[in-house]
């Protein structure tokens, strides 16, 4: 069975949650935004305010639920589906 790494991300501040877990960074970006605790300048990088940050956590997850809940998530938020590639022989995440 295929295996695919998936990721989250969540904004924090002092390291406590402020935010749920997101699927992309841009979300967890928005988060941060949101609390005051990031900002882009003018030429799109993006600055995490201290005491802001974003935890990360990454599994492994058969290909075939990762599709089952991007597509949950697709009819829920009414977005477009994503192309997904699965490397023939995965490395292991340390």
């Amino acid at each position: 069975m295929s295996r695919k790494v998936v990721h989250w991300f969540r904004a924090t501040s002092f390291g406590t949650p402020v935010g749920p877990w997101r699927e992309t960074m841009r979300e967890a970006r928005i988060d941060l935004i949101r609390q005051g605790l990031g900002s882009y300048d003018d030429d799109g990088w993006f600055f995490i305010t201290v005491p802001g940050g974003i935890d990360r956590r990454s599994a492994w997850m058969d290909f075939e639920l990762v599709a089952l809940l991007h597509q949950a998530r697709c009819a829920t938020q009414q977005t477009r589906p994503m192309t997904v590639k699965v490397s023939p022989s995965p490395k292991m995440i340390s």
